[in-house]
């Protein structure tokens, strides 16, 4: 399989980095968990006029607001069906935090072969 935006197909040998696996529209994926913060339930985003497409709006969080960004726009993959449930992958880059909204987290380890490693920063770049 090809690397999807802003990602790499994981290494099928060597030593792997510990990541969170997560799946978008059947496809497994994995962020490095040294970006992450949290993993909480998809709830409603309050929207952010003239934002980027890929984004959701912002959630209070904490007493912080988070920007939600949703992963399949960010991929260009299918929306996600109405009703369908979704987990918030909460990141931290550059100072700032983030929500990745993904279908499913599978749990932490390392990526398998064919697992797409993102990178957090890169995609956020894409994204402003």
């Amino acid at each position: 399989m090809s690397d999807p935006e802003n990602g790499t197909a994981a290494a099928a040998s060597g030593p792997s980095p510990r990541a969170l696996l997560f799946t978008l529209e059947g496809r497994e994926f994995a962020l490095s968990v040294e970006s992450i913060v949290e993993v909480v339930r998809h709830r409603r985003a309050t929207p952010v006029p003239r934002s980027a497409a890929a984004v959701e709006g912002v959630v209070p969080m904490r007493g912080r607001m988070v920007t939600v960004v949703d992963l399949r726009a960010c991929l260009t993959l299918p929306a996600r069906p109405d009703g369908a449930s979704a987990r918030l992958i909460v990141v931290e880059t550059a100072g700032e935090r983030v929500g990745l909204v993904v279908d499913r987290v599978s749990g932490v380890s390392p990526p398998g072969p064919g697992a797409f490693l993102l990178d957090v920063g890169a995609l956020l770049r894409g994204i402003s």
